[in-house]
């Protein structure tokens, strides 16, 4: 899966394995904003303690869920 990044964008991005006859398949799949909002009504965001060192100051925190335009 490809995504071409855009500042200032939002992306939705599902990622889960699912099981197959020969062991378990890794997926991600693009999703819209309504469902990952659908996804996630009980996920709660990540702790910064676990992000790694260097990547800490590229995050931007959001303690809501982003309004689908």
């Amino acid at each position: 899966m490809e995504i071409d990044l855009v500042a200032g964008q939002h992306y939705y991005v599902a990622t889960f394995l699912r099981s197959v006859p020969i062991g378990w398949d890794f997926r991600m799949e693009q999703r819209t904003c309504q469902q990952a909002q659908l996804d996630n009504k009980k996920t709660k965001p990540l702790d910064r303690k676990h992000l790694k060192e260097y990547g800490a100051p590229r995050v931007v925190s959001e303690t809501t869920f982003p309004a689908c335009p």
